[in-house]
C-alpha cells in the first residue's frame, strides 16, 4: 500500500485490491474553483456513458477497433479514453466482456 501522507498526496478513504491488475481507490476530490469541478464531473459522466455504450455495442457483435473510432467521434474524446471504456468491461480470466 502506498504511503500517501509521506508522498504529499491526498490520503484515500479506502483502498482495496480487486481481481486482475486494478486497484480501486476511493477518495474525496477538493476543488478551488466550481468551474474545475464542473469539468471533472462532465468528463466522469461522459466516460460512464461511453462504458455503457461500448458494452452494449460489443454485445451486439461490434469489433473493438471500429468501436474505438466510433466512441471517439460520438463523444468527442481521444481514442485512449475510448479504448479504456472498452477494456474496462474486459474480464481477463474469462477471456470475454462482462456486465
Amino acid at each position: 500500500m502506498v504511503n500517501y501522507e509521506k508522498e504529499g498526496s491526498i490520503k484515500p478513504l479506502t483502498e482495496k485490491k480487486s481481481e486482475g491488475n486494478f486497484i480501486t481507490v476511493e477518495c474525496l476530490l477538493a476543488f478551488d474553483e466550481d468551474e474545475d469541478k464542473g469539468r471533472v464531473l462532465t468528463i466522469m459522466r461522459k466516460f460512464s456513458s461511453m462504458v455503457r455504450f461500448a458494452y452494449k455495442r460489443l454485445m451486439e457483435g461490434a469489433e473493438r477497433k471500429e468501436l474505438k473510432k466510433l466512441l471517439a467521434r460520438k463523444y468527442g474524446i481521444n481514442t485512449r479514453y475510448s479504448d479504456d471504456a472498452i477494456l474496462l468491461r474486459w474480464n481477463k480470466k474469462a477471456g470475454k466482456f462482462s456486465p
